[in-house]
């Protein structure tokens, strides 16, 4: 599945996140600001252009085991609890 745009902002109770069939996002994909979340699973992620996962205070895991490419930013800012960040080289 291919997407323009994804962004998953402020929502206070999101505590899982998985998206499991989104393969490229063309622009920004945004995950930020959401203080219950704690799992974030981008499974078959491949492409992006702009990705940014900030200020999300209770994430511990991301999980973007295909990722190869993000063209023009990659931002993992301000994640306090985070413990494991599953990408490639």
């Amino acid at each position: 599945m291919e997407a323009r745009s994804v962004d998953i902002f402020r929502n206070r109770e999101l505590v899982d996140v998985k998206l499991s069939e989104l393969t490229t996002v063309a622009a920004f994909l945004g995950i930020d600001n959401n203080d219950s979340l704690e799992q974030l699973s981008l499974p078959k992620l491949n492409t992006t252009d702009k990705l940014s996962i900030r200020d999300n205070e209770n994430l511990v895991g991301i999980s973007m085991p295909v990722l190869e490419t993000s063209s023009n930013q990659f931002w993992v800012l301000r994640n306090p609890a985070l413990q494991t960040l599953c990408a490639p080289n």
